[in-house]
């Protein structure tokens, strides 16, 4: 992941994190990139290498299509994930 080059996008954006088809937690990204992107997890953390699922959260407050990433950073407050090449089954 080419992560350091890439261009971020820093707004917060509210998603919804999914593990195993569960909803885990509501959470807002930090910085976003075309590869992955920064979550603030309010403290909630996953392993690293853990695959979850990321909804974007339109307005109407319903999550969108599912995006499979991997856990590839972690922090006190955050996670860093890398969107998979592939989608996610939900």
């Amino acid at each position: 992941m080419k992560h350091r080059s890439t261009l971020r996008d820093s707004k917060e954006i509210p998603i919804w994190l999914y593990q195993n088809d569960d909803l885990v937690t509501q959470a807002k990204t930090e910085n976003l990139t075309d590869e992955g992107m920064c979550i603030k997890t309010n403290g909630l953390l996953f392993p690293k290498n853990t695959t979850i699922d990321i909804a974007f959260a339109p307005e109407n407050n319903k999550p969108s299509n599912r995006r499979r990433a991997k856990v590839i950073h972690r922090s006190l407050n955050a996670i860093g994930i890398e969107f998979s090449k592939t989608k996610s089954s939900a």
